[in-house]
């Protein structure tokens, strides 16, 4: 998508980088005076559309445009609001903390950081604030809806609080992320959504679940189609499904963001439950336990409306097409992750679900045609209906070689 704001070049983001004169922006200037990450602008983004998937939304997106905010810029929630937000989550322990010096106690960092929101270089005590979450937050906010790429859900308003000169690891997430920066400066690395770029990432979780150290810019530097850029106050990035990105605090910043899903997007939640499923690995077991199990629940939500063609101005026919094309080859990482949950019942519960949306897809469409949709078999040459073919041949454990 074409932005105004996509006119950035590589001197101004190495100016901002500079302003903070340590390892984690000597890295990132590196890797742009290099070459490697490359600046947004209409031009790169021209050249590197293919690699993020061929549509002008499939890459990244920075915009002040007033329909794209959830506020007006001139009514963007100001300090006084955030600081009594953020005072009363971190109060109640209702936020997650990122890296924190549990020496220091994370509570005390994260009181000294909400009281130095006002501080454009507090540097703080190595933590940032995350997952912290208003109801009047929310209201006020007006959320977009993509009907047209078929909406399946989205999340509550999220705010995260970073100290000047901080960065986050490598992270990702398998849904559009809206994030609209309310104070600060702040700079972007995001990387397409390769094959090979998702599977540096998923080694450096494993890595880091295991407890060994890693270095996040040693892994950026071998990932492909990163681009780079600055992110000022009123401004919103669109980050689509399945970057790895990266930023870095030039000042001690403050953002609000929201997740969407989209059937449009669906077949790559599908594709990445693997690197899911590894980033989970690194929370508590009460964490993975909530985790595994809403993926799992959302997921067979996604696919019974996927597969009923019933979402609202969205025809689901070619998501139809490319699930049934792929479902063999994602279908026991599925499985896997529904019997990572614990609770015996609820993973019982979920897998019984999905057999049922199948059962119920497969049959309707037996009427027009009577052979299987997911393996094209012609239902004469199965005894059993679909609901035990379903089960036998496309939910079951893929038998090893030589079984």
């Amino acid at each position: 998508m074409k932005s105004k704001l996509h006119n950035q070049t590589s001197e101004e983001v190495i100016n901002e980088l500079n302003k903070c004169q340590d390892e984690l922006m000597q890295s990132a200037q590196m890797l742009i005076e290099n070459g490697h990450i490359k600046i947004l602008n209409a031009p790169t983004l021209k050249q590197l559309r293919k690699m993020y998937g061929g549509d002008a939304w499939d890459t990244p997106l920075l915009t002040d445009d007033e329909v794209s905010l959830p506020w007006p810029k001139n009514k963007l929630p100001d300090l006084k609001t955030i600081h009594d937000i953020m005072s009363k989550a971190v109060d109640k322990g209702s936020y997650t903390m990122a890296r924190p010096n549990l020496e220091e106690g994370v509570w005390g960092i994260a009181t000294n950081l909400v009281q130095n929101l006002n501080d454009p270089k507090y540097v703080g005590e190595g933590g940032a604030l995350h997952s912290i979450k208003s109801q009047a937050l929310d209201q006020s906010a007006v959320f977009q809806s993509w009907d047209s790429d078929g909406m399946l859900g989205r999340s509550e308003m999220n705010l995260t609080a970073l100290p000047a000169g901080d960065s986050n690891d490598l992270d990702y997430r398998d849904c559009w992320t809206l994030s609209t920066l309310l104070q600060g400066t702040m700079s972007w690395m995001i990387m397409a959504p390769t094959p090979e770029n998702l599977e540096l990432l998923r080694d450096k979780l494993q890595k880091d679940t295991n407890g060994e150290e890693t270095n996040s810019w040693e892994y950026l530097e071998h990932m492909q189609g990163a681009v780079a850029f600055i992110q000022r106050p009123g401004q919103m990035v669109y980050i689509p499904p399945c970057c790895p990105y990266a930023m870095l605090t030039i000042e001690t910043c403050v953002s609000a963001a929201y997740r969407m899903a989209t059937a449009k997007k669906f077949s790559m939640s599908l594709q990445n439950i693997p690197l899911f499923m590894q980033r989970v690995l690194y929370d508590t077991s009460e964490v993975q336990e909530i985790k595994f199990t809403e993926k799992a629940d959302k997921l067979q939500e996604a696919l019974d409306a996927i597969l009923t063609n019933s979402l609202p101005a969205y025809d689901a026919k070619n998501v139809i097409i490319q699930i049934c094309r792929m479902w063999d080859d994602v279908k026991d990482d599925y499985r896997n992750l529904c019997e990572a949950i614990k609770d015996k019942d609820t993973s019982t519960a979920i897998q019984n679900r999905i057999k049922e949306t199948f059962t119920r897809f497969l049959v309707a469409k037996g009427k027009k045609s009577a052979k299987c949709r997911l393996c094209g078999i012609a239902k004469k040459t199965f005894d059993r209906g679909y609901a035990e073919h379903f089960a036998g041949a496309h939910w079951n454990a893929t038998p090893a070689d030589g079984d």
